[in-house]
């Protein structure tokens, strides 16, 4: 005569998109995280842009960090949530992406020539 109630919670997975963008040429760019099972990655720009996805995520605070690159600046970092990429917290189903710019530094190259 006992009753057992069992209880099952299935929640949507969460997803972290990292979109990477650049102004002045195309690059490779390395990037931290604790995203489980990506740890450090990276993303090669075509055409100013390159994106990669994490899926399966569950609820919880992630971060995400890009290595600096020699001869480009970082210009821009956010997520669409209103979060950092230091600090997204995930609700249970949430999609959330995270734009990182960076633009090409400008050289000048002065050359002297002397004669006499």
């Amino acid at each position: 005569g006992e009753t057992i109630v069992c209880l099952f919670v299935n929640y949507k997975p969460d997803t972290i998109i990292v979109e990477k963008r650049t102004v002045g040429g195309d690059g490779a760019f390395g990037f931290t995280s604790n995203l489980p099972g990506a740890g450090s990655f990276s993303l090669t720009t075509v055409n100013g842009t390159a994106t990669r996805s994490f899926n399966g995520l569950t609820p919880a605070t992630y971060n995400i960090a890009e290595t600096p690159q020699a001869g480009w600046a970082q210009t821009g970092a956010s997520c669409d949530n209103g979060a950092t990429p230091d600090n997204i917290a995930l609700a249970a189903g949430a999609t959330v992406r995270c734009i990182f710019t960076d633009t090409k530094l400008s050289s000048i190259t002065v050359i002297k020539t002397t004669t006499g």
